[in-house]
């Protein structure tokens, strides 16, 4: 029979497929968050300096997010504030804006007026324009005095260099949600060592904040204390925070149907 959905369509693929006399793109906002993790373990080129959290806010002030994923994705994409899932995330949080003179500050009170070298690790064609993403943020980075060489990998190699903790200092990664709860999200960071704590991050009053959320049943009293932990995870950075990946979709023009934002594909309530 005739194909009507076809997913994982590139946002390059965007204008040609909604210019044809048989289907249209539906992009959705999905729920992989796509970040650039600072490995707190690493040894070489920047290890040492993403450990502070002044270069990594300097980090998140010193790219423009929001004009990358314009040119990339048509205005389809926004920068992500935190690292929780809509409608879960704490609507207080405000992405880092662009501001490289304040990312020129905070390298230099940490130590690093000239900036520094450092390598990001990307895998490539995993998620859509990842090599990408990470050469245009290098890019914005070497204004600010940041040098970074972008080493693209093939998935395999890279996600067991990923699971090992044998990445660069800085490298990109998408963790995808069920859109549950703030905690199942934040809960891949609760313990430094974790294999899904990517950046192997830590920090005291977020440890105080995951061994008083084991204890706490009132599901406001939890809600406090997951925007909390929001906040410290903004506050402290071990992500460079992108954005929630947009899904592109081509769809039979004879075809209702709206794809879900978990990247699960059924038809239960399409229609012709």
């Amino acid at each position: 029979g005739n194909v009507v959905v076809v997913n994982g369509v590139s946002a390059d693929q965007a204008s040609t497929v909604d210019a044809s006399d048989v289907a249209h793109i539906v992009a959705v906002t999905g729920g992989r968050r796509v970040n650039l993790g600072f490995l707190q373990t690493c040894e070489g080129l920047g290890c040492t300096e993403v450990r502070d959290v002044r270069v990594r806010q300097a980090l998140n002030y010193g790219v423009d997010i929001q004009a990358i994923l314009d040119a990339f994705f048509f205005g389809k994409a926004e920068r992500a504030a935190g690292f929780v899932n809509p409608p879960h995330d704490l609507k207080t949080l405000e992405p880092y804006p662009y501001d490289p003179e304040k990312a020129k500050e905070l390298l230099a009170e940490a130590g690093y007026p000239d900036g520094f070298k450092c390598t990001i690790g990307s895998p490539n064609g995993r998620y859509q324009k990842d090599k990408e993403l990470a050469i245009a943020i290098a890019a914005d980075w070497k204004k600010i005095g940041v040098d970074c060489e972008v080493i693209p990998y093939e998935w395999t190699v890279y996600s067991t260099m990923l699971n090992e903790k044998t990445l660069p200092a800085i490298f990109l990664i998408g963790n995808g949600s069920n859109f549950s709860s703030a905690w199942y999200d934040i809960s891949t960071l609760a313990t430094p060592t974790q294999t899904s704590n990517y950046p192997q991050w830590g920090n005291e009053e977020f440890a105080e904040l995951v061994a008083s959320l084991r204890t706490t049943y009132d599901l406001e009293e939890r809600t406090a204390i997951t925007d909390r932990m929001q906040q410290v995870i903004h506050d402290e950075a071990p992500w460079l925070f992108i954005y929630m990946q947009v899904d592109w979709y081509a769809v039979n023009n004879d075809l209702n149907w709206t794809p879900r934002a978990d990247e699960i594909v059924e038809f239960t309530s399409a229609s012709w």
